[in-house]
């Protein structure tokens, strides 16, 4: 039998080559670890880096009926740095601070990731295209330019209270903004940067989501008369020294605002620097007593039911007391034989006469109207106050009658003699014409809407016809809104203000004038004009107080307004016989 003998050469070879194997894997390791571990670390990040990219959408523009542009975009280049890739710190900090305006300490702070992070870091933002070029010229490694758009205002001022303005994000904060933040703003997209086989992201991308850009809005507002009325009204208030003051101008038988206006202003370019009363806008969202201006609506619901004609009679002693309550007119009236004296007079006794006639069926002919409710422009308003139906008893129609105890908006007054100039057809107020979709290529329109046959066409008209005798009766302060060559109809209000526990100031108006030119109801084309003033007052030279009405304040302002828009409309005067 042969003994085993071990082969210690192969034995040797096996030995040998784990040796060599374990001590390359160890030598490996050892330059991983130490020798190349910076190198290491930085393929470990961009590894872990995500490669997928935000594409932004384009937010929408927003126009005015004509095409004329109220918002658009603009470009804008944020400075942003790697500090980590950066070599030179205080070199580059010298030659960045020159360009962009920043001291240097600052800028080479920031080069060194303090106020960041190693990663990422913003230098400085909102730069110009020529800064931009200026940045780029250098070549420096580290940092770079990441473009954004940004709102613009062309018009600056004009319609500010209703347009509004985005924050930092580029969304909506304040007006339209923010109402149709959802349209203007779009869906961003998603793109890949495809990784090579070290785990670097390359130059070129695929698209995982499309960008939906915004769309834009064409408002129905007219640019040219937006900023006729704005600037009559602007000279109203300065010359009242008014709080405030609101403006709305409707095309009655489509239910088009073809201005929509509230003072103060403030420069949209320089939206931060504004304050609330300002961005208050007043057309959409001041809520208050309408007074006598309200008359004529409920002229029209007591002639509608037949409870009164033109030869309704009334007696004014000057106040009255009725179920407790004292009552009081702005004068002693006496005896009055027509209508249109009592409408001309604005007597508060013949009117609380006139709803007990109503009675209840008021608070249905008010909602009917349209107050008490939004208007549904799509943009941020007040609704109003209207009592419910059960909450009205004597009283509370007695005050209706003449304007109390019912709150509006200046819109919603303006929609309701709106429905007066078109027949007794109330149409839901646009303020959006169509909204353009860059995507599809496609306009969508929002056509005239209406919402009910309030009254009758000839009680519409009636009312037009008393109205136009109120403003063409020479004696009465309300005549300071006739136009010569042109029919106008229109009411007075003026209104105590009151306290927060609801009583009446009678230091503190609102005073209103809405009118309806041309008011024949034969005209192809009119316009229906509402003016508010809040707090209105005036000194004499021996420092006494002017008390304001609706006459002297929101009257003539409706005549200078209305004066240029029938000539800028090119409506041709025609004499009144």
């Amino acid at each position: 039998m042969k003994q085993f003998r071990p082969n210690t050469f192969r034995l040797g070879f096996m030995l040998f080559l784990c040796v060599a194997l374990f001590g390359t894997l160890f030598v490996k390791l050892f330059i991983v670890q130490f020798i190349n571990a910076n190198e290491f670390n930085q393929r470990a990040k961009q590894q872990y880096r995500k490669p997928n990219e935000e594409i932004p959408a384009t937010r929408g523009e927003i126009f005015d009926r004509n095409g004329i542009r109220l918002v658009t975009n603009s470009i804008t280049y944020d400075l942003v740095c790697e500090p980590e890739k950066i070599s030179n710190p205080d070199g580059m900090g010298e030659a960045i601070s020159s360009a962009i305006g920043i001291e240097p300490k600052i800028v080479q702070d920031r080069l060194k990731g303090i106020g960041g992070t190693k990663s990422y870091t913003i230098i400085k933002k909102n730069l110009d295209s020529k800064i931009a070029d200026k940045i780029r010229s250098f070549g420096f490694k580290g940092i770079w330019l990441e473009t954004r758009f940004v709102r613009s205002y062309p018009q600056q001022n004009l319609a500010s209270p209703l347009i509004g303005f985005t924050g930092n994000d580029n969304h909506g904060k304040y007006g339209l903004e923010i109402d149709f933040d959802k349209e203007l703003s779009g869906e961003s997209g998603l793109r890949t940067y495809p990784m090579d086989s070290k785990g670097i992201a390359g130059r070129t991308y695929k698209v995982l989501k499309p960008v939906i850009n915004g769309k834009s809005l064409y408002l129905t507002i007219d640019n040219t008369i937006q900023f006729v009325v704005e600037e009559e009204l602007e000279r109203t208030c300065k010359e009242w020294n008014a709080k405030g003051g609101a403006c709305v101008v409707m095309n009655p038988q489509t239910g088009e605002i073809i201005a929509c206006v509230s003072y103060p202003t403030y420069n949209l370019n320089d939206a931060l620097n504004s304050n609330d009363n300002q961005r208050r806008n007043r057309a959409l969202n001041y809520v208050y007593e309408p007074g006598s201006v309200f008359k004529g609506i409920v002229t029209a619901a007591a002639l509608e039911l037949g409870k009164i004609d033109d030869n309704f009679t009334a007696d004014c002693a000057g106040r009255t007391v009725f179920k407790g309550y004292r009552l009081f007119c702005n004068n002693r009236h006496g005896h009055q034989e027509k209508l249109a004296e009592e409408l001309k007079n604005s007597c508060n006794m013949a009117f609380m006469k006139i709803g007990q006639l109503i009675g209840k069926d008021l608070c249905r002919f008010v909602n009917d109207f349209g107050f008490g409710k939004k208007t549904g422009t799509g943009a941020h308003e007040e609704s109003g106050l209207v009592k419910n139906s059960r909450s009205w008893d004597d009283v509370t129609i007695a005050t209706v009658s003449y304007g109390q105890g019912v709150s509006v908006t200046p819109l919603q007054l303006a929609q309701a003699y709106s429905a007066l100039a078109n027949g007794g057809v109330l149409m839901k107020p646009i303020l959006v014409q169509q909204i353009y979709d860059p995507n599809k290529g496609t306009f969508e329109r929002n056509a005239p809407q209406p919402i009910r046959q309030v009254v009758s066409k000839k009680t519409a008209d009636h009312v037009l016809r008393l109205l136009t005798e109120v403003v063409d009766m020479k004696e009465d302060g309300v005549h300071q809104a006739k136009i010569p060559g042109y029919s106008v109809a229109g009411k007075t209000g003026t209104t105590p203000k009151t306290t927060a526990s609801g009583d009446y100031q009678f230091s503190k108006f609102d005073c209103s004038f809405c009118g309806i030119v041309p008011s024949d109801p034969l005209a192809p084309q009119k316009f229906v004009v509402l003016v508010t003033i809040d707090e209105p007052y005036k000194t004499t030279a021996s420092g006494g107080r002017i008390n304001p009405f609706g006459s002297t304040t929101a009257a003539p302002c409706f005549k200078r307004i209305a004066e240029r828009i029938l000539s800028d409309l090119r409506i041709a005067p025609k004499e009144i016989k």
